[in-house]
Order: structure tokens, then C-alpha cells, then sequence
């Protein structure tokens, strides 16, 4: 009796598991045309969303769309910034395990919500970033940045243009993709295009399997261009040249892509619950001024890049503005701190500060941090276990074809 009770268990498991696998798996496929005869991509992922649901129910079907919300998120960015596979990952893992007390936002960790289950907690992380997003940003005024959360809701996985050519770079027929991104038949959501950066949030929610060096500083000149158009470059960088020049063309889009990336992960947590997508923040009725003017006024040596892994910058840890934290009321913690390492696969977020601090924050909720990356039994905080994780996470990445 007890051994027919632990073979069932064990089928259960193994089928659960396979579920969670076959959710991160079509999640990553979400972007792709409908093929004749078959069912489409948003057929698949509701089949999917459905078995896990009804097989293990919906507080497990959250905490796997919580893990494929952060590494749709994630592997924007490492995609778009990233010459190599990251490393230490492992090593960053451990590091967040080992400070209980790094999530700290606010008037108390955001763990706290736990207490309440998965879904009530997601549904509290995902309200509070999406209000941060859609408000004052570190380099790009506020109007901005909610046109652009709104646009990346609107186009992904649903531009019909995109999804064209995101079949064609899975096939490696892509030669240009600055070139050939721009060429696309692209339908928009928000006013003038997203005032004029529509296509460059397309081609970072859409197309990052084809992303290279040369779009990316490509994508930093056009930003660059469509601020300085609009009036929305401070006196203090007009004049600048070299170096100086390259890092506020770099940290304003490191800005862009955060937001798109964190955007994307909150829009992908509803879809992989087969949730209606949540009620955006409108646009605000006055447009803020970004926090910052200049790189140096959150890290005194400006940025640093470290081309043998990567063509993005990131910040030099020691050089970061600790007042700055402080007058946010933001905490440095080690892990935090953790982010400026050239290994971290989370150093290319850092650039835009409140940003990245407010998605890593979020993070702890979708993807709760635990030693035992291969532990086999669910932990405090989650229904699944590490191993569970990990392993939605693999089905996810490989199907995107990201370098993570």
C-alpha cells in the first residue's frame, strides 16, 4: 500500500513537472505566427495553462508563471546586451540566498506577502512595479516611460509584423536587423508610434533572438536622436563628446530596455495564468522630469564596459552614489550591491537605478531566492521546488534562444 502510495506521488510529480515544463516551454514559442493546421501559439499556452491548473491548481500554476515572468524579463535584457553566456549564475543564486534580508522595500520585505499566497502576492508586486514604471524614470520623463509600458502590452506576441519576422530570425535568415526591424509592416498601440520609439520597443519585446553590438548602439543613437528631437535632453549633455557622449546614450536605453523588459514580465505572469491583462496606469496628467542629468550623479567614474562578455556598460560597484540611495529611500544591500558584478547576468539593468531596484524587488516574489538550487521539495515562500524552478526556467530560455 505504501509503495503503490509513493508510485502514484511520484507519477503526480513527474506529470506536474512535465506540465510546469510544457507552460515555460510554449510561453517561449508566444511570439511565433500560427502554422496552418496546427494549433497556434495562444492555443497552446491556454491547453497548457488549463492542464497545470487542473492537475495542480492555481497556486502552482502561479509560481511557475511567476518564474517564467522573470526570465521573460531577464533575458530581454541579457539578450540585448550580452556577448557571451553570463556566468556565476550559481554563485549570484547563493549570494541572494544568503542574505534573508536583502529584499527589503520600503516599510518591510516584500516576502512578507507570502502570508497571503502566490497570486494576492504577484498580484501586489505587479501593481507596484507597473506604478513605477509608468512614473518618473532616472533618465526619461514620465510621460515617456508609461507610453512605453503601454506599447510593449499592446505589441508583443500580438504585432503581426513582428511575429513574421520573429519566424524568420528563428530560421537565421536575419542579415540586418536594424535594417530589417524598420522594413516590417508594424501596427502600434500608442499615440505617434510611442512617440517616435514605437519600432525599438517592438524589435527589444519581439525580436531579442536576433539582437547584436551593432543594434544596440544603433538603438542608442536613434533614442538618443528621438530625446533630443522632443526636448528631452538637460542642458548638461547637449555639448559633450567621446566617452562622456557614449555613456548618456547607453544609460538612457539601458533605461528602455528595463522598462520594456519589466513590462514584459509582468504582461507575462497574466498570460501564463491565462489571466485578462491587468488595468495600466494612464498616462500622467503632468510630465516628470527625470531624477538624474547625468551618469556622474549616480556613479562618480561614469560606467564601465567589459567588452570580452558584453557590449553593454554597467556601473563600477564602489563608485555608486550611496547618498543618492538614501535620499530614495532605497537599500544597498550585498545582493543589491551584487548587481554591479561583470558576471551578473542582472549588471545590465543596474544603470537605470530606481528601476532596476524597483524589478529586482519584484523579482523576489516571482522567483523567490532559496540555497538548494536543485532541492527537490517546495520551500518557504513557494509551492514548487528549486529544481521545479530551474527546470521551467531551461524550457523557457531554450525556446527563446537566449544566450542566458
Amino acid at each position: 500500500m505504501m509503495r503503490d502510495t509513493a508510485l502514484l506521488f511520484g507519477d503526480r510529480l513527474h506529470r506536474d513537472v512535465q506540465l510546469m515544463v510544457d507552460l515555460g516551454s510554449a510561453m517561449a514559442d508566444e511570439r511565433l505566427p500560427a502554422e496552418p493546421g496546427a494549433p497556434s501559439p495562444r492555443q497552446r499556452i491556454d491547453r497548457c495553462v488549463q492542464a497545470l491548473k487542473d492537475a495542480a491548481g492555481e497556486e502552482v500554476l502561479a509560481n511557475a508563471a511567476g518564474v517564467v515572468a522573470m526570465f521573460t524579463a531577464m533575458t530581454m535584457v541579457v539578450d540585448a546586451t550580452w556577448e557571451e553566456k553570463p556566468g556565476s549564475v550559481l554563485s549570484l543564486h547563493s549570494r541572494i540566498a544568503r542574505e534573508p534580508g536583502c529584499f527589503r522595500a520600503g516599510p518591510g520585505p516584500l516576502n512578507d506577502v507570502y502570508s497571503v499566497g502566490k497570486q494576492e502576492a504577484m498580484k501586489a508586486a505587479n501593481d507596484k512595479l507597473l506604478k513605477h514604471l509608468c512614473g518618473q524614470g532616472d533618465f526619461l520623463q514620465s510621460k515617456r516611460r508609461c507610453l512605453v509600458v503601454h506599447e510593449t502590452f499592446f505589441c508583443l506576441a500580438n504585432c503581426a509584423g513582428c511575429l513574421e519576422f520573429h519566424a524568420k530570425g528563428r530560421e537565421k535568415k536575419v542579415k540586418d536587423a536594424w535594417a530589417e526591424i524598420f522594413e516590417e509592416d508594424h501596427t502600434f498601440g500608442t499615440a505617434q508610434d510611442c512617440a517616435g520609439l514605437g519600432v525599438l520597443v517592438h524589435a527589444v519585446a519581439n525580436q531579442q533572438h536576433v539582437l547584436t553590438e551593432k543594434f544596440y548602439f544603433q538603438a542608442a543613437d536613434f533614442l538618443w536622436k528621438v530625446l533630443s528631437d522632443a526636448g528631452e535632453l538637460p542642458e548638461a549633455v547637449k555639448q559633450l563628446e567621446g566617452k562622456e557622449l557614449k555613456e548618456e546614450k547607453c544609460i538612457r536605453l539601458c533605461e528602455l530596455l528595463d522598462v520594456i523588459a519589466a513590462s514584459a514580465g509582468v504582461r507575462s505572469y497574466h498570460r501564463a495564468m491565462g489571466l485578462p491583462m491587468p488595468q495600466l496606469p494612464q498616462l500622467p496628467p503632468e510630465d516628470q522630469a527625470p531624477l538624474f542629468s547625468r551618469v556622474t550623479e549616480i556613479c562618480s567614474s561614469g560606467l564601465r564596459w567589459d567588452p570580452a562578455i558584453a557590449w553593454a556598460p554597467r556601473m563600477q560597484g564602489k563608485d555608486v552614489n550611496l547618498k543618492v540611495y538614501k535620499k530614495l529611500g532605497m537599500e544597498r544591500s550585498p545582493v543589491i550591491a551584487g548587481m554591479s558584478s561583470p558576471e551578473n547576468p542582472n549588471s545590465k539593468w543596474e544603470g537605470a537605478l530606481t528601476t532596476a531596484y524597483h524589478w529586482f524587488h519584484w523579482t523576489s516574489v516571482a522567483y523567490p531566492p532559496n540555497f538548494a538550487l536543485f532541492q527537490l521539495k517546495p520551500f518557504v515562500g513557494s509551492k514548487i521546488s528549486r529544481a521545479d524552478m530551474e527546470s521551467i526556467a531551461s524550457a523557457y530560455t531554450t525556446g527563446i534562444h537566449c544566450v542566458f
